[in-house]
């Protein structure tokens, strides 16, 4: 079963487990039924409720390892920022520290 990313077709075997992510970041497993290239429709069964729905192939369905990959940077990226902030923050506190000193 072939699925577009961006320009590059790759294939997903027939009950490979895919998520969707809304904008409220809130994620929907299913299990892959069918595809259809000519739409871009892909026909899932939702996990939790075992319906069958259609779920257009857009940059909101991912496998399960490539939304916990974009996860996982996502989580590193902001740790950096948080480390670097707090160093930024301790810095300040020492300058003050020296000032009031000087």
């Amino acid at each position: 079963m072939e699925a577009i990313r961006g320009n590059q077709a790759y294939f997903l075997p027939k009950n490979t487990t895919i998520v969707k992510e809304n904008k409220d970041h809130n994620v929907e497993v299913a299990r892959l039924l069918d595809y259809d290239p000519g739409t871009k429709e892909l026909l899932v069964e939702n996990q939790d409720s075992g319906k069958v729905q259609k779920w257009l192939q857009d940059k909101s369905v991912n496998t399960v390892k490539e939304h916990l990959d974009k996860k996982e940077n996502q989580l590193r990226v902001a740790s950096e920022i948080i480390a670097g902030l707090t160093l930024r923050k301790e810095n300040l506190s020492e300058d003050k520290k020296l000032n009031l000193l000087a």
